[in-house]
Order: structure tokens, then sequence, then C-alpha cells
């Protein structure tokens, strides 16, 4: 296969630019490597062209061109982002929390550029183990280790996953965590009831009813008055689920109040809760850190990593009477969120910001920046 040119802008490929984590981080990231002169552009694998998200509106308003690959086969898909890189070039790709059945395509098909895998934890693993229990038919590419040996390099998100990434795929592994601007300047609007909020998308493998159980030892530990808050869109295909879970909330103080703009909800908050699945480096506490908002969460994943050092509280993976009572005791010292809002918004400033996000991106894909 010829050898592509390594030069042209850095391409991000992922699933949409639907409202999440991992969404939130690649806009964050293509945007600041343009604001640093890099050119970049986006390819999307499940959105039409007709049908934009928000998050694709806003990185076309900035200027970042998007290309809609969706097709009903994969193989077209995979052929029409090969055709951009070929007429465009590109200093790497970047595969950011990519399908499966689309990035193994990709890496197959461009032999001869530098491609990166960049995936958080737990999910990472389990759908490429799905995926090679039934490798596509005639492809070449049969295990994670034929996969792994394609790429230029792994990023990870927490330090953690590091090692089960380099077992499992054999290639270099690199920790990248994300990053979000400081907000600790938002003000508190508050109508006297204390308000504890989660950001998460309605789908059960986000386990918010363990969030539910939690709010209700909360309530039978005595926590003065408050209202959790759960901002988040129903993810397709759970809207039954998501029904049922409404449901479950009858006579808690628990209110879904569907999308809203983290800085709107956090500005609002004065406690933070996280239920850390599933496992990566989660930006709705990176958000709340930067807020400087007390945080209770499971020790999931990179939650550990970016709580450590008594930045916040954790309790055990899924612990709701341990986190219950851990809202309930906080809710009740206001002293003690102080003291853990100002920990955290010092731990976000030193360790996860945008600005180290971005140079280390750079660093990865050899680009020196000033």
């Amino acid at each position: 296969r010829a050898e592509r040119r390594h030069r042209g802008p850095v391409w991000l490929v992922t699933n949409n630019f639907a409202t999440g984590g991992a969404q939130s981080s690649a806009r964050r990231l293509l945007l600041g490597l343009q604001a640093r002169g890099i050119s970049v552009r986006a390819a999307v694998l499940q959105e039409q062209l007709e049908h934009p998200t928000a998050g694709r509106v806003d990185l076309e308003r900035a200027g970042v061109r998007v290309l809609c690959a969706a097709h009903a086969d994969e193989r077209d898909a995979a052929a029409a982002i090969v055709e951009a890189i070929d007429r465009e070039g590109a200093a790497c790709v970047l595969l950011w929390n990519a399908i499966p059945e689309h990035k193994v395509l990709l890496a197959d098909a461009l032999v001869g550029t530098h491609v990166f895998d960049v995936s958080p934890g737990e999910m990472f693993f389990a759908s490429l183990a799905r995926y090679f229990r039934a490798p596509r038919a005639g492809s070449v590419v049969l295990d994670a280790r034929d996969y792994g040996a394609l790429l230029a390099g792994v990023v990870v998100k927490y330090d953690a996953a590091r090692a089960q990434a380099e077992e499992l795929l054999g290639a270099p592994v690199t920790v990248i965590s994300n990053g979000v601007e400081p907000l600790q300047t938002l003000a508190r609007r508050t109508n006297g009831e204390l308000v504890v909020s989660t950001l998460a998308r309605l789908s059960p493998d986000k386990k918010l009813e363990q969030l539910i159980a939690a709010t209700r030892v909360a309530v039978a530990h005595g926590a003065p008055r408050f209202e959790v808050r759960v901002a988040g869109e129903v993810e397709t295909g759970s809207e039954a689920w998501a029904r049922e879970l409404v449901a479950s909330c009858e006579g808690l103080p628990i209110r879904f109040v569907g999308h809203r703009a983290s800085h709107e909800l956090l500005a609002e908050t004065d406690l933070f809760a996280m239920i850390s699945e599933p496992l990566g480096c989660p930006n709705a506490s990176l958000e709340a850190m930067a807020a400087g908002l007390p945080i209770v969460a499971t020790d999931a994943g990179g939650a550990r990593e970016q709580l450590d050092d008594g930045a916040g509280v954790l309790v055990a993976r899924g612990d709701s009477e341990a986190m219950g009572r851990a809202m309930a005791h906080l809710l009740a010292d206001p002293a003690r969120r102080r003291e853990l809002g100002a920990r955290a918004f010092e731990r976000a400033k030193a360790r996860f910001s945008l600005e180290r996000m971005v140079r280390d991106y750079a660093a990865l894909i050899g680009i020196e920046l000033s």
C-alpha cells in the first residue's frame, strides 16, 4: 500500500457530536488545536448531513469542517473517510471512541497513516472483545493484537487502564486525561433549598438507579431539605427504561431536568454526585471540579485520579448506602463543602486543564506548540 503523506490536518473520527463526555472532550480538543494554529478536520460515523447535532453545529460555526460519513454499510463509511484523507492528507488520525466495526476497517485501510485509537476504559475493552468474537468475514484483522499492530499508538484516559490496553493490543499506550477550563467564577443561584446535581445520559449503563437508592438513604439519614437534579437526555433506545426509572423516584426529592448546559446546572448546585459508570475519565466531575464544587463519586475508573488528595469524597463502586450517607453528611456541613470545592478547583487547574490536554495530544502526534 502507498505511504500516505503525513502532512495535512489532524483528523478526529468519532461516532457523533451529540451530548456526552467523550464528545465534549473531542470538541474541546479540536477547538483547542485550531486556536493554536493547527489545521483540524472531523468525521462522524452516525450523523446524517441534514440532521446535525448541537455539537457539530458548534464546531462548524467555529470553522471546523465535519465530514458526515454515515452509511448503511460501514465499508462505505470507511471508504468516504479514506477518500477524503487521501485527497487532503493527514498529520494523523484519532479514532475517538469510534465503533469497532468502523475503526478496524479504517485502521486497516489507512496503513501508511499515523492512526491512534483514543478510547475510555471499560467500554473500549468490552466493545473490542465483542467485535473480535465474530470479526468481519474475509478480514485479515482477526484479534485485538492484529488491530494493535495497525496503530501508531493507543490513548487511554486514566492510568489504571494502561496495563490492560498494553496487554490487549500490544501497541504503545499513552495516558492523556480529559481537560476543562476553570469555571469557579460562577455565582450560585439558590432559593434556600440545597441542590445535588448530576450530569448523565439516561441509559442503563450509567446506573442511575444507584443514585436514586443513595437519595433514599440520604433522606433516611436526616439530610437537610434538598433536591437531586438529573440533567441529561434519554439515549435512543432507552425510552422505556427511562420511564421506569422516573417512575421509581415517586416520593423522592428527584427531578429529571433534561438537557441543561453544564455551566447553568452547576451554578445552581451545592453538591455534585456521580456514579462513575462506565469507567473512563468522567467529564461531568471535571466540570464540577472546575466550578469549585464539592463532589461525592463512586470509586471507579478515573474518578480516583481526579479526586485524590482530598479533592472529593469517594465511595466504593456500587455502594449506594455509603453514597447516601456521604451526601447527607456533606449537605449538613457547609464548611466541609466549601473546603472540598476549593481543593477540587485547585486540582482541576493543576492536573486537568484544557491547556494541558491540548499540549499532551500535540506532543503525541509530534506537533510542537509555542
